[in-house]
């Protein structure tokens, strides 16, 4: 608490020496979502930095030396920090509501850059699992600065800047990697991480002094005790009836990561024999690139048709160009199925997220977007071992019907939920 009274306080100061033109009004909201576009670049950008390189540092610092057991302690931690993340996350959002939706964010990005810098000076595997973990408590940027963003933008610009943001991410997963992957064979293995790290401080920095913020505390009608917490997360949930659209959101994100695990398995079923991490690579490139572009053309389209038809709309088309995935015969057809899917699944989260806004007063953002991290995060989690443990006992190319049918849950469920909403 300490910290977040700290960084609200110097955030107050800042705010005091700015004029009132400086304040997010409706013509300077876009001001502030651009600068929270570049942070969340930033931070996806920095935490995706490590990915290529994390399992060799695995190999070549912490002594583990068989590549399966990197593998598997690389997934172990992964595990480990989406659970924590689980956890957590809705209690940050009540923080932010309580506390302010700006020294959130800061919170969130200065424990980033923390953690990346003491990642590389971890010497053992069990350090670095402790510090993974330490990550997913403490991290999380993308849902404090979404609740942010929306706070400031118009009730019409909703869903343009749920799926705007979304746009970051997706950007983000693409430099990350290829600059990451550059940096390791330049520098080695640790000063990665603490370049990583410098880069998300420097984004806090930018959104502390740029980041204007009119916050009107809610009256606190109880003590922030972690029973009423929780009592008021669960109470949030059920009165706002977000159920469905949570479902929507794991399913969605079980949906992107369920053959995470199995495209590399696709690509040698069909004969690849060689540059199959490479080729994989270039498969999500694709899958990252038109996710982009859907991302940005849904924030567009969603408060002008209206975001549950766009959303359906979307899982609908990712159904049908997942199914064949289980037929594909060549990598041209992977990357043009992958490509489509990404054009109509790309959006989805923004969609989602987008949904939730509309459903929920603005006091109520913080824990109804953390609430949306935790499904998430669980999803982000186990979407891959849920991948995996069906290409080992069932085979490899169900998993993309499965894929397909996710896609199709999901927008039935939005379905439900806007059904439910207009009852009440």
């Amino acid at each position: 608490m300490f910290f977040l009274r700290a960084c609200g306080c110097f955030s107050i100061a800042v705010m005091s020496n700015t004029t009132d033109t400086n304040l997010p009004t409706r013509h300077n909201w876009k001001r502030n979502v651009y600068i929270l576009w570049l942070a969340q670049v930033s931070s996806i950008s920095s935490f995706t930095f490590v990915i290529p390189f994390l399992p060799l540092f695995i190999q070549n610092e912490l002594g583990i030396v068989d590549p399966r057991q990197s593998a598997l302690w690389t997934g172990i931690c992964g595990a480990f920090m989406a659970l924590s993340m689980f956890c957590v996350s809705p209690l940050w959002g009540f923080i932010g509501d309580r506390y302010g939706r700006k020294i959130n964010v800061l919170r969130a990005m200065t424990g980033s850059s923390l953690v990346l810098i003491g990642t590389g000076l971890v010497q053992n595997i069990y350090q670095l699992l402790v510090l993974r973990t330490l990550s997913g408590l403490l991290t999380g940027v993308f849902s404090p600065l979404v609740a942010l963003a929306v706070s400031m933008a118009p009730s019409t610009k909703v869903g343009y800047t749920t799926g705007f943001l979304l746009t970051a991410i997706y950007t983000g997963q693409i430099l990350g990697p290829i600059a990451g992957g550059y940096a390791s064979e330049l520098l080695g293995f640790r000063p990665p991480f603490y370049l990583a790290g410098c880069v998300l401080a420097v984004s806090a920095l930018g959104v502390l002094l740029f980041v204007k913020e009119v916050y009107t505390p809610p009256p606190k009608t109880s003590r922030a005790t972690p029973g009423n917490i929780f009592r008021g997360i669960f109470n949030t949930i059920k009165l706002y009836n977000l159920f469905p659209i949570l479902a929507v959101i794991l399913l969605v994100q079980i949906s992107i990561t369920i053959m995470h695990p199995v495209l590399p398995v696709l690509l040698q079923e069909i004969g690849i024999t060689g540059n199959i991490s490479s080729l994989t690579g270039l498969c999500f490139m694709c899958l990252g690139l038109t996710s982009t572009v859907s991302a940005y053309v849904c924030s567009v389209y969603s408060d002008k048709i209206g975001i549950t038809n766009v959303l359906v709309i979307c899982c609908i088309g990712a159904s049908i160009f997942s199914a064949p995935l289980a037929f594909a015969g060549s990598v041209l057809q992977i990357v043009i199925l992958l490509g489509f899917i990404g054009l109509f699944g790309g959006g989805l989260a923004g969609l989602a997220l987008g949904l939730v806004a509309k459903s929920v007063p603005k006091e109520q953002y913080g824990i109804s977007f953390g609430t949306a991290q935790s499904a998430n995060s669980l999803a982000f989690g186990f979407g891959p071992f849920i991948g995996g443990l069906i290409a080992n006992s069932i085979g490899t190319r169900i998993v993309f019907i499965i894929e397909a049918v996710t896609y199709l849950l999901a927008g039935l469920n939005a379905v439900v939920f806007i059904n439910r909403k207009a009852k009440q």
